[in-house]
């Protein structure tokens, strides 16, 4: 509903400015006219700041999503914990080779990458162990600046040396076993892709668009990146409103600039992701033609446009909205929710769990899933996962179920006493018979639940705590052939 009213709002400011704007321009052009065409323009370029912005976070949002995705698969975390033997190091390679290569088969970006802290080998999708990084090398700093930070990831922009040398954007996320680093992994897309989405952008709005460090280097626009050496603040124009550049805000920041040769509005916004400032430079000497050429059509054809551009916007927000809240909910292998969306609703139920006469959390995990990815694959494993999912939330049908790691998942039981649970589990037990005896590699899970109580475990930490150790006891009783992941 929020969302709803933010974007009726926006529309309506869009609608009472360009109408208002319009008939006192009718009304009175030679005496409003400056006020109402700066308006006009500061109104126009914000939105399109507002579009770029939001389109450069959703081309991002989606390798964040998987780099993150990575660094948190089970499968990677304990390849890197383990002391690889030198006699293997050709069959690990090919290992790591191939489990790079399936993620960029299954997402299609340019470059799939991993580094591992213990050994700096460096891995790409394409060539196996590329090389190994070197402390003191230049073009490998930003892995020992990235590794020494406190950020859990962040983006870089470099040459792929693994891929013909590609200025490409990378998204860094750190693998972590506890407070201990393993290495990390990388999400690489190539700068064209947007420098394109700038030079569609510029063409579009008819406007200069950058994207600048806190120094003024140019990041990347539609023809330049960092390593052309370009800086915006030489030029004097931008040094003149260095100031407004460099505001750090979650708004668009607007000036204007006036001279003989040139009059632009500049917006710039921060944008947080990337540590980078989206510049976007309007400039109004072509507009003040259209401005006066638009001023002389009928009033019919401005209600017209009014409404087409209220439809476009409406349907980009829309559309964007929804990707981008799709993505950050959902588990993209199982299509239930997510650790986004468990951390979410936990808060949620943390604020409420008392006036609940029964809170419990009960946590699953998949039984022998390392065995089978190393016997038949992980294709197999993943299937495996997803008919588990599919079990679980036939089961317990009417309590939310969340994925939070490789194999693992969780469901919030409310209002579930314990009998109730334990009838629930014993019919996914039995889930498992019916779905063995069709299926050639069977299906079993531990799991473990615990309640909230107002001693010991009267906070949502202490009960996924709990749970955890209950599952992981029930684990010891379903050992199939070898060691649990």
């Amino acid at each position: 509903m929020k969302f709803k009213n933010e974007v009726f709002s926006i529309n309506a400011l869009i609608v009472i400015i360009t109408l208002t704007g319009f008939i006192f321009t009718l009304s009175s052009f030679c005496i409003s006219f400056e006020k109402l065409f700066c308006k006009d323009i500061e109104t126009v370029s914000r939105v399109i700041s507002e579009n770029i912005h939001s389109q450069i976070a959703n081309m991002l949002d989606i390798p964040l999503t998987v780099s993150v995705s990575m660094a948190h698969d089970t499968f990677l975390t304990n390849y890197l914990k383990n002391e690889m033997s030198s006699a293997k190091k050709a069959e690990n390679t090919a290992v790591i080779k191939n489990y790079l290569a399936t993620y960029q088969k299954k997402y299609k970006f340019d470059s799939f990458s991993l580094v591992e802290e213990k050994t700096l080998n460096y891995y790409h999708h394409k060539r196996g162990l590329d090389r190994v990084l070197d402390p003191n090398a230049e073009e490998d700093r930003w892995y020992f600046d990235f590794i020494k930070g406190d950020k859990s990831y962040a983006f870089n922009v470099d040459n792929d040396r693994a891929n013909k040398n590609f200025i490409t954007v990378f998204v860094n996320s750190k693998i972590k076993d506890k407070d201990e680093t393993l290495g990390i992994a990388a999400v690489g897309i190539k700068t064209p892709h947007l420098q394109e989405f700038l030079a569609k952008s510029e063409k579009l709005y008819d406007a200069r668009i950058y994207l600048i460090n806190s120094q003024g280097d140019i990041e990347v626009s539609s023809n330049l990146t960092r390593f052309d050496s370009s800086n915006l603040f030489k030029d004097p124009f931008f040094a003149s409103v260095k100031e407004a550049i460099q505001t750090i805000s979650d708004k668009p920041v607007g000036k204007w600039y006036q001279s003989e040769k040139i009059d632009a509005y500049i917006i710039t916004r921060y944008v947080p992701s990337l540590n980078w400032y989206l510049v976007v430079v309007k400039d109004t000497n072509q507009f003040t033609k259209a401005v006066y050429a638009q001023l002389l059509k009928s009033g019919l054809f401005s209600f017209i446009c009014l409404i087409l551009v209220i439809l476009t916007t409406t349907t980009v927000i829309y559309r964007h909205h929804k990707t981008a809240l799709a993505l950050s909910q959902r588990d993209t292998l199982t299509n239930v929710r997510n650790r986004t969306s468990y951390t979410y609703e936990l808060m949620h139920m943390e604020k409420n769990i008392k006036t609940f006469e029964s809170f419990a959390i009960g946590i699953f995990d998949l039984n022998n899933l390392k065995m089978t990815n190393d016997i038949h694959g992980h294709q197999v494993g993943d299937t495996l996962i997803r008919d588990l999912s599919m079990l679980i939330c036939k089961t317990f049908s009417n309590s939310p179920v969340f994925r939070i790691g490789g194999d693992e998942f969780v469901v919030l039981l409310v209002e579930m006493k314990k009998d109730q649970i334990e009838e629930k589990w014993g019919q996914l037990q039995n889930e498992f018979v019916k779905y063995n005896s069709t299926h050639k590699i069977k299906l079993t899970s531990a799991f473990g639940y615990a309640f909230y109580d107002n001693e010991k475990l009267n906070s949502t930490s202490k009960i996924f705590k709990a749970a955890d150790d209950a599952m992981y006891s029930n684990k010891q009783n379903w050992k199939v052939l070898g060691t649990e992941e």
